[in-house]
């Protein structure tokens, strides 16, 4: 009789402890903010700009810089900008300015013809990419 209490009672001690572990290990840290940033498309989001920005991270609050090139943001622009968002409670680190940089890559004319020769491959009677000749 005393036998099935204890075993539940310990059931539920066991249940409560995981859960507790469980609760601790997926916390999600305090929203910091990053110094330097760099993107790759024509938009900065707030997951750009900040780590453990958990749901709100692929929120866009900038436009990005032109390609290929770095600009910065003020912080305190970037902070109300966040808080319009409901991000709040930034660790700056003490930051006064971040630096965004948006990747670009050049180009060679060659890749450029080829990219259209492939294009054009097999189209209207066209044969093979490497026998279509194209030039810029």
């Amino acid at each position: 009789m005393i036998t099935r209490p204890l075993l539940l009672a310990a059931a539920l001690l066991a249940a409560t402890v995981t859960a507790s572990a469980q609760t601790r290990n997926d916390a999600i840290g305090a929203p910091v903010l990053r110094a330097n940033v760099t993107v790759s498309s024509d938009l900065v989001r707030i997951g750009d700009v900040i780590d453990n920005a958990g749901t709100s991270g692929q929120i866009a609050i900038y436009r990005a810089p032109d390609l290929g090139t770095t600009g910065s943001l003020p912080v305190a622009q970037l902070l109300t900008a966040l808080s319009a968002h409901q991000v709040i409670g930034v660790d700056t680190r003490g930051l006064r300015e971040i630096s965004v940089t948006r990747l670009a890559r050049t180009l060679e004319i060659r890749e450029i013809e080829l990219a259209i020769a492939r294009a054009l491959e097999r189209r209207n009677g066209l044969g093979d990419a490497q026998n279509i000749s194209v030039h810029l």
